[in-house]
C-alpha cells in the first residue's frame, strides 16, 4: 500500500494528478487509511502506469476513460485502441504534410529574405514575412 506523495513519486506524477485521475474516474476512488490517508494498492499502480504509457502515445484521458471501461466491463479493449490508434497516425501522416509545406515556405522565404534585409519599407512591418512567394 502506498500513500498519495509515496505513489506519485513511484510512477512519476504529482499528487495532484492523481487525484485528478480520481476525481475523473481513470482511477477507482483510494481507499482511506484510519487516519483518513489515501491509500493505493498495486492494482492501482498498474493502472496508473498503463495510463502514463497511453498518455506517451497522445491518447487522450477520455479515451484512456473509455479503454479503461471497456476493461473493465471485462471487454477487450483492443479494438477500440486499435481505431484510436488508426486515427492518431492519420492525424500524424496530415500534421507531417502541413510541417512540410510550411517548411518548404520558409526555406524559399529564406532564399528571398536577403533582398530585403537593407530595404526597409514604411509600407509593411516586414517585407520578408509579407512577401508572397509562394503562390
Amino acid at each position: 500500500m502506498y500513500h498519495v506523495k509515496a505513489f506519485g513519486q513511484l510512477i512519476g506524477v504529482s499528487p495532484e494528478t492523481i487525484r485528478h485521475y480520481e476525481r475523473i474516474g481513470i482511477l477507482p476512488e483510494a481507499k482511506r487509511s484510519d487516519n483518513g490517508y489515501r491509500v493505493y494498492s498495486d492494482f492501482d499502480a498498474e493502472r496508473l502506469l498503463f495510463v502514463g504509457r497511453a498518455r506517451q502515445l497522445d491518447i487522450s484521458l477520455d479515451e484512456i476513460a473509455q479503454i479503461i471501461a471497456l476493461r473493465d466491463m471485462d471487454s477487450s479493449p483492443c479494438g477500440f485502441v486499435s481505431k484510436v490508434l488508426s486515427a492518431k497516425v492519420t492525424e500524424i501522416d496530415r500534421r507531417i504534410q502541413e510541417l512540410e509545406a510550411l517548411r518548404a515556405e520558409l526555406v524559399t522565404l529564406q532564399k528571398v529574405s536577403t533582398k530585403h534585409l537593407e530595404k526597409p519599407s514604411s509600407a509593411c512591418i516586414c517585407q520578408i514575412i509579407e512577401t508572397d512567394t509562394i503562390t
